[in-house]
């Protein structure tokens, strides 16, 4: 059976196209288990080849603290989202088998379909 020249993910990349910078550093020795990375993503609608709406976007710090927690901190501007920080704990529990809890605090002025949305593109 042959596949279709049709393929979802290009029209899904020229309609909604998603861009990233990231930059990251890592603490000296003394503190071996910190480490820092920025990202800033941006989602835009292309109306035609030469126009396009900005949907999203959001800037995201990372702090590594230990071997198993992590803070990001998210910045949204824009009607419907905000400031928030997440918190993920990875616990191992067996060989190969790992527990990760995440916690998200947001603004008042976040709302949840949206910081659902945000928490399901983190996991």
């Amino acid at each position: 059976m042959e596949k279709s020249p049709f393929r979802s993910d290009v029209v899904w990349d020229y309609f909604l196209p998603s861009s990233g910078d990231t930059s990251s550093d890592v603490d000296g020795v003394s503190s071996s288990h910190k480490a820092t990375v920025d990202l800033s993503h941006g989602l835009r609608l292309r109306l035609t080849p030469w126009r396009s709406l900005e949907l999203l976007s959001m800037r995201v710090r990372g702090l590594q603290v230990g071997p198993s927690l992590v803070h990001l901190r998210f910045d949204c501007p824009g009607p419907g989202f905000g400031r928030g920080v997440m918190l993920q704990c990875v616990l191992p529990l067996e060989p190969m088998l790992q527990r990760v809890v995440h916690v998200f605090y947001t603004e008042r002025t976040f709302l949840p379909p949206m910081a659902k949305l945000v928490l399901y593109g983190e996991c």
